[in-house]
C-alpha cells in the first residue's frame, strides 16, 4: 500500500496504470533563417507545438501481467487515443514507443516507459482548394440539421418543463438584444432582426410545444444574427461574445424522467444556439481582410476552442460528423491564406522616430496605424529596443 499511496493513477484509453514519472516537453515551431557572411539570424515563428508527454507508469497487481497485456494492447492500437493525466487533464494522443521492465526481484510488477505525441484528427483533405462561394454553401446547408435536432429529440411530456424551456428563451432572447458594437441598420437587417427577436419571445410558450417551429425560429433569428456586422469583423465580434450560452447552467440531479427531459432540452437549445453561432462564427472568418498573421492565428485559435468546447456536450452523431468537415475545411482554408498574408515579426532597432522607422521599413507612412496597432508606442518621436513590424505580403 505504501506505493498506491505515493503515486496518482493515469490511464490511456480507459486502461489504468500508477504515475511514477512524467515530463512534458511544449514550445514553438519554428525555422531558422541565417544568411552568409552576415551577424544576422532571423527565427521564423509557425505556431505553437503541440505537447510530448515522457511517462513512466507501474502496474503491480498479484495478476498483473493481464493488466500489462491490457496497456500493451492499448498501446499498440492504432490512430489516435484519450490519455487522462492526473496533472495535465485529458489529451488526445498517439503513443509513438514505449518499453517494458520487469525484474524476478519485483514479482507482480512491471513498468512501462512511454512517449505520448498530442495529435488531433487529420485536418488536410485530400481535395482541398475550397474558395469562399463553396465554404459558405456548405455553412448554409448545416442549419437544417440543427432545425431537425429540435424537432426529433426535443418533448415536453411533463408540463414543468415548458416553462422551464420559456425561461431558457426569454434569457437567450435578452442575451441576443446585448449588441457590444453598434448594428448593421443597412437594408433593414436591424428591423428584420429585431421583429424575429419579438416574435420568439411573444409566442414562446406555443413554439416550445411545436418543436418543429421552434427550430425554424432559432435558426432563423441566427441567421439574422450574424448580418446585423457592420463589417465580417463585426459579425465575427458580435457571435464571438455569445458563444457558450448555457454552459454554466445549473447542474441538475437526473432523478426522475420530468429532469431527464428537463436537461435534454436544455442540452438541445444550448447546442443548437451555440452550434448555429459557431456556424456564423465560421462564415465571418473566411470573409475577414486579414490585416497580417497575427491576426488570422487568433481567429484560428478562438475557433478551434469554440468547435472543441462544443463536440463534448453530447452533439448528435450526424451534426457532429458535418461540424468536423466543415472545420476541417475552414482550417485548411485559413492555413493556406498564411501563405500569401502579411507576416508580423520582430526588428531591433536604435533610439529613432516613428517615421524613421516607416521610411526604413516602408519608404512611406502607408503602414503608420497598422505598427502603432500592434505596438504600445507611447512616444513616437523616440522608439528604441524590440518592435513589431509587418511584413509584405
Amino acid at each position: 500500500m505504501a506505493l498506491l499511496d505515493q503515486l496518482f493513477f493515469a490511464n490511456f484509453r480507459g486502461v489504468p496504470f500508477l504515475l511514477d514519472a512524467s515530463e512534458k516537453t511544449a514550445g514553438r515551431k519554428t525555422v531558422t533563417h541565417e544568411f552568409p557572411n552576415k551577424k544576422f539570424r532571423y527565427v521564423e515563428d509557425l505556431g505553437q507545438n503541440l505537447r510530448t508527454f515522457n511517462i513512466t507508469g507501474t502496474i503491480t497487481d498479484p495478476l498483473y501481467f493481464i493488466k500489462r497485456l491490457a496497456l500493451e494492447n492499448a498501446l499498440d492500437q492504432e490512430g489516435i487515443g484519450v490519455l487522462t493525466h492526473p496533472y495535465y487533464g485529458v489529451a488526445n494522443v498517439v503513443c509513438t514507443s514505449y518499453t517494458i521492465a520487469e525484474s524476478p526481484k519485483t514479482l507482480g510488477e512491471c513498468i512501462f516507459t512511454m512517449v505520448f505525441q498530442e495529435a488531433y484528427a487529420n485536418i488536410f483533405p485530400e481535395n482541398g482548394g475550397d474558395d469562399t462561394s463553396t465554404l459558405s454553401q456548405l455553412l448554409q446547408s448545416l442549419y437544417p440539421y440543427f432545425q431537425q435536432y429540435i424537432a426529433s429529440q426535443f418533448t415536453t411530456f411533463f408540463k414543468r418543463n415548458i416553462s422551464d424551456a420559456a425561461d431558457k428563451i426569454t434569457a437567450f432572447t435578452g442575451a441576443i438584444g446585448n449588441f457590444s458594437t453598434p448594428p448593421n441598420t443597412v437594408d433593414n437587417a436591424l428591423d428584420i432582426f429585431t421583429q424575429q427577436k419579438n416574435d420568439l419571445n411573444a409566442n414562446k410558450y406555443s413554439l416550445i410545444e411545436n418543436p418543429d417551429q421552434l427550430g425554424n425560429s432559432l435558426t432563423n433569428i441566427m441567421q439574422s444574427y450574424n448580418d446585423l456586422g457592420k463589417s465580417d469583423q463585426d459579425s465575427y465580434t458580435l457571435s464571438s461574445n455569445l458563444f457558450g450560452f448555457g454552459f454554466n447552467d445549473v447542474h441538475i440531479n437526473p432523478t426522475t424522467q420530468e429532469l431527464k427531459e428537463r436537461i435534454n432540452n436544455r442540452t438541445i437549445l444550448n447546442n443548437t444556439i451555440n452550434g448555429t453561432i459557431l456556424i456564423n462564427l465560421y462564415q465571418s472568418a473566411i470573409l475577414i481582410p486579414y490585416k497580417d498573421d497575427q491576426q488570422l492565428l487568433a481567429v484560428s485559435d478562438s475557433l478551434e476552442q469554440k468547435y472543441q468546447s462544443l463536440i463534448y456536450n453530447n452533439l448528435p452523431e450526424n451534426i457532429y460528423d458535418q461540424l468536423q468537415d466543415v472545420r476541417n475545411r475552414v482550417r485548411t482554408f485559413l492555413d493556406e491564406l498564411k501563405v500569401s498574408i502579411s507576416k508580423v515579426i520582430q526588428v531591433i532597432i536604435p533610439r529613432m522616430t516613428l517615421s524613421n522607422l516607416l521610411y526604413m521599413y516602408y519608404d512611406g507612412f502607408d503602414n503608420e496605424q497598422e505598427i502603432l496597432s500592434i505596438n504600445d508606442i507611447y512616444d513616437p518621436t523616440a522608439i528604441s529596443g524590440t518592435i513589431n513590424i509587418i511584413t509584405q505580403s
